[in-house]
């Protein structure tokens, strides 16, 4: 059933049981909002219910804004904060539920990258998959956003571990993620190393992101002939004669 289907329904049933339709606080502007988490044994399926219907129309609304900076804006600033208690709660119960997936999506987008892998740990472990529209698996959108993000971190002299490091050991141990995948992680962190000059390091992490596909070469050369004028300059000399 397609989630504005499942909005459809919610309403229905929330109506029929006297619900207030989603939640829904009044007093607001620019879209509902869910204002009580149901409690007790009907909790589960009331919140399931709620979530459905507040989520069709939250994401009919993010389909309506074209700008994708405006869009992030709106998730870091109003759904994350909206539905955070609620994919608590979802993961608390061990319960899977679409919102999570979407949620896991808004955290990257939104530049919360902790709060995204500690979703997507979750969403692994429970069988809990990305939103039907979504072609990647989750391993592998766990990769690609965060080196996206990581790229953006390292072109702004900014530090990106431990996330860089976390999100290649969760990506990889969830899936089949690809080599070339692989490989930027390794670059990254080979370019971080180098920057930093930490140059054993550096020559590490790049020579192992050649070997799986990446085009560090060039880095990598450079690296290396750094590191053999660096090892000349070391050599102890030797010891004068003292017979002259």
């Amino acid at each position: 059933m397609s989630l504005m289907r499942r909005h459809q329904q919610a309403v229905r049933e929330a109506a029929s049981e006297g619900m207030p339709h989603a939640g829904y606080a009044t007093g607001h502007t620019g879209g509902h909002v869910l204002d009580v988490m149901p409690t007790g044994l009907m909790g589960g399926s009331q919140l399931a219910a709620m979530l459905d219907a507040s989520l069709a129309e939250d994401l009919a609304m993010l389909h309506d804004v074209a700008s994708i900076e405006r869009k992030a804006e709106i998730k870091r600033e109003r759904l994350i904060p909206k539905y955070r208690d609620y994919a608590a709660r979802l993961m608390g119960e061990s319960a899977r539920h679409e919102l999570l997936g979407y949620y896991i999506v808004w955290c990257f987008d939104a530049g919360h990258i902790e709060e995204g892998l500690r979703v997507a740990a979750w969403a692994m472990e429970h069988g809990q998959p990305l939103p039907e529209r979504f072609r990647a698996g989750l391993p592998l959108f766990v990769a690609t956003q965060t080196l996206e993000w990581a790229e953006r971190e390292y072109n702004a002299g900014r530090a990106f571990e431990p996330y860089l490091t976390q999100a290649q050991e969760l990506a990889c141990s969830g899936g089949d993620v690809p080599d070339d995948t692989v490989a930027l992680f390794h670059r990254l962190r080979g370019l971080r190393a180098e920057s930093d000059g930490d140059l054993a390091t550096a020559e590490c992490e790049l020579a192992r992101a050649f070997d799986l596909g990446a085009k560090v070469k060039t880095a990598l050369e450079g690296v290396r002939k750094r590191l053999a004028r660096t090892t000349e300059t070391t050599v102890t000399p030797p010891a004068p004669n003292p017979e002259g």
